[in-house]
């Protein structure tokens, strides 16, 4: 594969990443059948889960750019956080939905961690 395709291919899975997130969030009701406790776990999991995801795709995107490793990874955890706080301006839009600051806080996690894990890695 040539760097421009798997340049192109990055910057493809970012933004189908992005449709899943925003597919979800778009959804007035995510109930589960679960016991209260255990769909709170399961939901602030996957806030925490899609951010994680997010800053890695976005990491390897930048780095084809012809970008700095570290600058990438800054970059890569900026953009995620950043685009969680739209999220959950969206989300404050749909029925049945909620914006929610803790929410931030749960996906910025994931944002943060994989940053350190990339830096770790380096």
């Amino acid at each position: 594969m040539t760097k421009r395709t798997q340049n192109v291919s990055n910057c493809l899975a970012v933004f189908a990443w992005l449709l899943v997130i925003y597919y979800f969030s778009n959804q007035p009701d995510l109930a589960s059948n679960l016991e209260p406790s255990w769909d709170f776990l399961l939901r602030k999991l996957a806030h925490f889960a899609e951010y994680f995801v997010l800053t890695y795709l976005l990491f390897r995107a930048i780095l084809g750019h012809n970008v700095k490793q570290r600058q990438a990874i800054i970059a890569a955890a900026v953009l995620s956080i950043g685009y969680a706080l739209t999220d959950e301006w969206h989300q404050g839009f749909v029925v049945g939905r909620q914006a929610s600051v803790k929410d931030v806080g749960v996906d910025s996690s994931g944002a943060a961690l994989m940053g350190i894990l990339l830096f770790w890695k380096k």
